[in-house]
């Protein structure tokens, strides 16, 4: 489903076999790319050898755009981050399809709005019938590996989130190697699954992502001669904030923390006290990142792998007073994207044209030449490779269920759903107010007021723009089939 606010331009999409990759490969030791036990012995740098890229997916939860050193923020340091976008491209205005963990991995997943991978809430299971990115993958002849969190299983207790629940194999969704669990964010106490319900308990001491990472450069290096795909999934910078490595937080004191200008004055102390985790918790996983990048180097891979660096959503830290997500403004919706590609991709662009992450998966499987389906997302892969415009946007879309983790969130979002619409200039929200009708709560002059600190929605003189925004998303709700605001009636 291609969404028509968008203009495109058609790719060739090919199925290709394993042999494609590893033709003329020269010897390599038998077993050595597939087992776990086994070394990775290639008498040549790798990038001489495959026609097709490999695919590392790496992906924080609830990290905001904001919150990197190459994006501006003074109050930490993200080298590696800030290398991956001088070899790449960085998109400042990538917009999560939604503020809440499930929904956006649905799209990461997939390519589709969360309505249409059937992931409208947190704790609910991906659709058997669509498929996702490792299925597309594993079908071309990689070897696919899920590290981290999944939370796309949806088994939980009532009232409960399923902490570090086991995944079975058939729900592994097309990835053959796996070191994961549905959801958690005990980060010294972690656990994973491998394909048995055995659970597999992180040493004492240890740290979640240093443990993920050391997994996926196993992975990576016992995988160097065949076609790989791995998909990181850190926890990280997800709250509880307190669970951060001790020397990481030591380098930020709440004093030198600058504070963006829409969080209050009576918030201030908190938030820089908060954010001292927070921003830990990120050098932390940039520290991991560079390991990742090392290890490219390392095998002579670097050339041939698509990497990707971004998150699921943001997260608010007290701006405008709140905490959490679930939230349209710009601290929760708007979130870290960065790819490399050497020698496809043109190195040290910033995209600043507005994406959605549902453009992700069907922009990788155009890079990696791979067959597709229809996706809700379009593909950005000629504009990365500068063989044609930026396929523009008109509007980009975001969706958010009736309740989110938290019942004890005094947000206005909260307790009921709502839509949004985001325009170059403007974001109008939408809250659910009935079976049959959703009225204006949010309406932004961004291009005026970047911080969203004057609500327009009630204003009389900004009614024309109110209406417009809210006909663009009554066409997307009629296009996507988004079931839950079907017929509505849009209350001024």
């Amino acid at each position: 489903m291609v969404d028509p606010d968008i203009s495109q331009s058609a790719g060739q999409h090919l199925s290709i076999s394993r042999r494609d990759f590893v033709k003329q490969a020269g010897a390599v030791v038998a077993g050595s790319a597939l087992g776990w036990g086994l070394g990775c012995h290639v008498s040549a740098p790798i990038s001489t050898r495959l026609k097709r890229p490999n695919l590392l997916f790496v992906y924080a939860d609830q990290m905001r755009e904001m919150a990197m050193s190459c994006s501006g923020n003074p109050n930490l340091s993200t080298p590696n981050m800030d290398r991956l976008a001088a070899e790449g491209v960085r998109f400042s205005r990538m917009y999560t399809p939604s503020p809440l963990c499930s929904p956006a991995r649905s799209s990461l997943m997939t390519g589709l709005y969360p309505h249409n991978a059937g992931v409208s809430n947190n704790n609910m299971r991906l659709r058997d019938d669509v498929r996702c990115i490792a299925e597309i993958t594993s079908a071309a002849g990689y070897k696919t590996g899920h590290i981290g969190k999944w939370h796309l299983y949806g088994n939980f207790s009532p009232g409960r989130l399923a902490e570090y629940a086991f995944v079975p194999p058939e729900h592994h969704r097309g990835f053959q190697y796996w070191a994961g669990f549905e959801h958690g964010h005990k980060y010294f106490q972690s656990r994973y699954y491998t394909d048995s319900d055995t659970p597999i308990q992180l040493p004492p001491g240890a740290y979640e992502p240093d443990v993920q990472t050391d997994l996926a450069i196993k992975f990576i290096e016992n995988n160097a001669a065949v076609p790989w795909h791995l998909d990181l999934s850190w926890g990280p910078p997800h709250f509880p904030l307190e669970q951060v490595k001790p020397e990481d937080l030591a380098r930020h004191k709440p004093e030198n923390i600058e504070l963006r200008l829409n969080v209050p004055t009576r918030f201030h102390q908190q938030a820089r006290r908060d954010l001292c985790y927070y921003y830990a918790m990120i050098e932390n996983l940039d520290w991991n990142l560079g390991r990742l990048l090392n290890t490219l180097d390392k095998l002579g891979l670097s050339q041939d792998v698509i990497v990707v660096f971004m998150a699921d959503h943001g997260d608010m830290m007290l701006s405008h007073g709140q905490h959490y997500k679930r939230r349209p403004q710009e601290e929760s919706s708007r979130v870290p994207f960065i790819i490399r590609y050497p020698g496809t991709i043109g190195g040290g662009r910033i995209c600043e044209d507005m994406s959605s992450l549902v453009d992700v998966v069907p922009t990788i499987v155009e890079l990696m030449k791979l067959d597709v389906s229809e996706f809700d997302g379009v593909s950005l892969a000629a504009w990365l490779q500068e063989r044609n415009r930026y396929p523009r946007h008109k509007c980009i879309f975001m969706e958010c269920p009736k309740l989110g983790c938290r019942d004890y969130d005094p947000g206005l979002f909260a307790k009921s759903p709502w839509r949004a619409v985001r325009t170059d200039t403007h974001k109008a929200a939408f809250l659910k107010t009935d079976q049959s009708h959703a009225k204006l709560v949010q309406l932004f002059d961004l291009s005026a007021d970047p911080f969203e600190m004057k609500n327009l929605a009630e204003s009389p003189r900004h009614r024309r723009i109110s209406r417009q925004l809210a006909q663009h998303l009554t066409d997307w709700i009629r296009r996507t089939s988004d079931k839950d605001f079907a017929e509505l009636r849009f209350v001024e």
